[in-house]
């Protein structure tokens, strides 16, 4: 997910004036679209599918991180003793 300066940042009043254009670019391009306000970044605009997929992709990321606290911190059951029960 790659940002074209040129394309994928705009102030928010651009953005008023052209909405469906800039949905339907972010729905094409897979690009998000920064809004700026007074210059400054604001609000990302993303696509929805994209969006629950990063979602997904942060969620797994957070189980996989606890999991490897819980191996470093000894909490876990080895295969082999998995088995005996």
């Amino acid at each position: 997910m790659q940002l074209t300066p040129t394309q994928d940042i705009l102030p928010v009043t651009a953005f008023k004036k052209n909405a469906k254009a800039v949905m339907r670019q972010v729905r094409r391009t897979g690009r998000p679209v920064v809004l700026t306000v007074h210059g400054k970044a604001d609000t990302m605009l993303v696509d929805a599918r994209q969006y629950e997929q990063m979602k997904h992709d942060y969620e797994l990321l957070k189980d996989l991180v606890e999991a490897e606290q819980e191996i470093a911190n000894g909490r876990y059951v080895k295969p082999k003793d998995l088995l005996k029960d």
